[in-house]
């Protein structure tokens, strides 16, 4: 997974599917209380793991954001929250 600071303290994990040819995009803002924005599928929440590990320690994030209900956008949601250590999530 591919991670790259896009601005102060934001940065986008991105995991490119050759054989689909599709990017997914997730993105973490570090701060007193961080932001994962989507988790992404599944499959991939692994190495998004892996990738916030790699910036912060994955228990500290705060915030997860979804923008809307789809197994790409926030599929491992439900994996995430007992890793996160007082997780918020809110339904729209």
């Amino acid at each position: 997974m591919r991670v790259d600071e896009i601005g102060p303290d934001l940065f986008r994990l991105s995991l490119f599917v050759p054989g689909t040819n599709i990017q997914f995009n997730q993105f973490l803002v570090k701060d007193d209380q961080p932001l994962l924005f989507h988790t992404g599928m599944r499959q991939i929440f692994p190495e998004v793991r892996e990738a916030v590990r790699r910036i912060i320690d994955p228990a500290c994030v705060r915030w997860i954001g979804f923008i809307y209900r789809g197994s790409d956008a926030g599929g491992a949601g439900k994996r995430r929250q007992p890793r996160v250590a007082r997780p918020v999530t809110r339904d729209w």
